[in-house]
């Protein structure tokens, strides 16, 4: 009996510590999403296409915004023609 309250005082110290440290994971993502938020306030597409090289089509800029946001999940606002992938992920 004695080894079963050990056993079972052993796993409340397992599950709070995976608690911890999920929630301090979950805190540090919040984190880096109001971060990443905070330095790319969202651009209209018309300021987008202003600030893409000049030749640039802007259908298939849009397009490239379009599929950078689906593939990385920031929002399209906040993808700015300068947005380096590297840095996002």
């Amino acid at each position: 009996m004695e080894f079963l309250l050990q056993l079972a005082s052993l796993l409340d110290l397992v599950v709070w510590v995976v608690r911890k440290v999920y929630t301090a994971h979950l805190r540090a993502v919040q984190w880096a999403i109001a971060e990443f938020n905070a330095a790319l306030p969202p651009m209209s597409d018309e300021e987008f296409l202003r600030q893409c090289s000049s030749g640039v089509s802007p259908e298939i800029a849009l397009r490239v915004r379009a599929i950078v946001s689906e593939s990385l999940g920031i929002d399209y606002e906040r993808v700015y023609p300068h947005t380096n992938v590297v840095d996002c992920c």
